[in-house]
């Protein structure tokens, strides 16, 4: 039953119960069963945990520029602001997945849930430097070069 649950992280209990009932090993097992089976070794369904969809080359490129920047000293940082743009989605997302896992494998990328830009949303624009948070800006279009440079 574990097998079948780590075959089928992301199937629903009543595939891996069908899944259980075709192998040898078990052909009337119920759900009920199957689940308390699961639940004594561990394995239990959770919700995916959600992060933003990162490419590999992007991973890439924030590794080599943290690796760039590890040897500034506290007074290089000082003359850095920091400042991004987050678009928030708006409504509530019915398509959240399950996966089954222990819970020792709670931080395992390969079970995370990404996520994608939504159409219906709103975007902000704020900033952080040495002397503190700078302003909350809404947008009501994309920040290009131009617009970034007008907003800071």
């Amino acid at each position: 039953m574990c097998r079948a649950a780590k075959k089928l992280r992301f199937r629903t209990l009543k595939e891996i119960v069908e899944e259980v009932r075709q192998s040898d090993a078990c052909k009337t097992a119920s759900k009920y069963i199957v689940r308390k089976i699961l639940h004594k070794y561990k394995f239990l369904s959770h919700r995916r945990k959600r992060k933003p969809f990162v490419s590999a080359k992007n991973r890439r490129i924030r590794l080599q520029w943290v690796r760039e920047h590890s040897e500034w000293s506290i007074e290089d940082w000082k003359t850095v602001v920091f400042s991004d743009e987050c678009r928030f989605g708006l409504g509530n997302d019915s398509r959240t997945l399950r996966v089954w896992r222990k819970t020792s494998e709670a931080n395992n990328p390969k079970f995370f849930q990404p996520t994608f830009k939504n159409a219906v949303s709103v975007m902000f624009w704020g900033c952080i430097g040495p002397n503190g948070v700078g302003r909350l800006v809404q947008c009501d279009q994309r920040i290009n070069a131009t617009r970034y440079v007008s907003l800071l």
